[in-house]
């Protein structure tokens, strides 16, 4: 699981008596689309409903050094996606847009935090801003299905958190 993976590695090699330094973790790069992201459509990552999606905290703290989750900052380049999900409007949401209870699906949106692993997928989701009408879960899903090339550091693969506003299609 990425530098998470690899500082729980660390910690229990360190608890088993080996020595820290053996823990190693590696990485592959998923390569770079050139024309931008690819869409593929939804699909529930799983057959029993939706995972429950927790609020994010207020603020994050940031500890790359114990947790290897970086923020982002000098000589780091961000993830860049290579696979994003369109999400659709639930039923829920399309009745509540017949009444009229908001003007355009555009000003629905679901904000989720998440951590974009040394192997380019998204982990421990969290939600900073609910739309509602049963999208969070929607979007959390369609979320856990993008891909990304992971955030480097110096040139090597490092987890990251970052934050992406899901947006709903009408159609």
């Amino acid at each position: 699981m990425s530098r998470v993976g690899f500082a729980f590695v660390l910690l229990l090699s360190t608890v088993a008596g080996f020595p820290a330094n053996q823990a190693t973790a590696t990485a592959q790069l998923v390569p770079a689309l050139e024309k931008g992201p690819s869409f593929v459509p939804y699909k529930p990552s799983h057959s029993s409903g939706s995972i429950p999606l927790p609020a994010c905290p207020t603020t994050f703290e940031f500890h790359p050094e114990i947790d290897g989750i970086y923020k982002g900052g000098t000589g780091i380049t961000p993830p860049k996606i290579t696979q994003a999900v369109t999400v659709g409007l639930t039923k829920a949401a399309r009745q509540a847009y017949k009444n009229n209870l908001f003007k355009d699906p555009n000003d629905v949106v679901s904000r989720i935090s998440f951590v974009v692993d040394m192997e380019g997928h998204p982990k421990n989701l969290c939600l900073q801003t609910p739309a509602g009408f049963g999208l969070d879960e929607r979007a959390a899903d369609a979320v856990r299905q993008y891909r990304f090339n992971p955030a480097t550091k110096d040139g090597k693969p490092i987890a990251m958190r970052m934050t992406v506003e899901v947006r709903y299609q009408t159609h």
